[in-house]
């Protein structure tokens, strides 16, 4: 067995390496580099310069809006991964990785390790941008804030490929795709009955509070509650109990990369 990961990181400097020299190639055509120096402008004039100047107008209730745009997120992430059921992420190596990777036996655990590595660079990134835009309309510790939306990025990604992995070794169980789709199914009643329920207990005009008590409705509240949770840890940044509450998203992450290691999926 390669001991290893010698061969992943070899293989993923070159490729950075390939696509920056890639990108660099590209700046010899003059669009190019205006748009670079466009998106450049932006970027500075909307996250940058208000950080370095140390004035930042923090929206107000902003937080309160952007923690339920949040919930709303993870929950359609979480759900979504069961819904689609087989068709979801896959763990799936291109002819390139197949060459520098496969060429002597590979332990299984480091194929993943490889994969989810690959995966933390559009985490972070993604993490570092609604850093930026929590930090500029909410405020709050920007590195902290950072840090918890890097990790629960790494659990949805996570919690989707095992998603992935259980559907479709139920699909291959019950040779068929009913089987498959039940978890989805199953889901997806109770966020509509849940819903129904919470909108039909709703008196007079719809407002930000009886939305809440929407959300609050028990049978709505159990699916919303591991969304509402890592939301929760996100804008909890720089509060008490916000450690803890990183230790136990770490704590289910770990979870999550055991049993992903010991799932019996077949690589493609």
């Amino acid at each position: 067995m390669m001991r290893i990961p010698g061969a992943y990181l070899f293989y993923m400097r070159c490729s950075l390496r390939n696509r920056v020299l890639c990108a660099l190639r590209k700046l010899r055509s003059p669009r190019y580099i205006l748009g670079l120096v466009l998106a450049l402008t932006y970027v500075y004039f909307f996250f940058f310069r208000h950080l370095i100047s140390g004035r930042m107008k923090v929206v107000q209730g902003s937080a309160t809006v952007g923690l339920a745009m949040l919930t709303a997120y993870y929950l359609l992430n979480l759900s979504s991964a069961w819904v689609v059921g087989p068709f979801g992420r896959r763990v799936v190596f291109r002819q390139a990785e197949i060459q520098q990777l496969f060429s002597r036996p590979v332990a299984r655990h480091h194929l993943l390790f490889f994969k989810l590595m690959q995966a933390l660079v559009p985490i972070g990134i993604t993490a570092l941008v609604f850093a930026f835009l929590t930090r500029r309309f909410v405020g709050g510790p920007f590195g902290l804030i950072f840090l918890a939306t890097f990790l629960t990025g790494i659990l949805t990604h996570c919690h989707g490929l095992l998603a992935s992995f259980i559907t479709k070794g139920l699909r291959r169980r019950a040779r068929g795709s009913w089987l498959a789709f039940l978890p989805g199914v199953v889901l997806v009643f109770l966020i509509g009955a849940g819903t129904w329920r919470g909108f039909h207990g709703v008196e007079g005009e719809l407002t930000r509070e009886s939305l809440a008590q929407v959300f609050n409705e028990p049978l709505l509240a159990v699916v919303v509650a591991p969304a509402r949770a890592l939301a929760e840890t996100v804008f909890a940044a720089g509060e008490s109990g916000f450690f803890l509450r990183l230790g136990l998203v770490a704590s289910v992450l770990g979870g999550l990369c055991f049993l992903l290691v010991k799932n019996r999926y077949q690589f493609q």
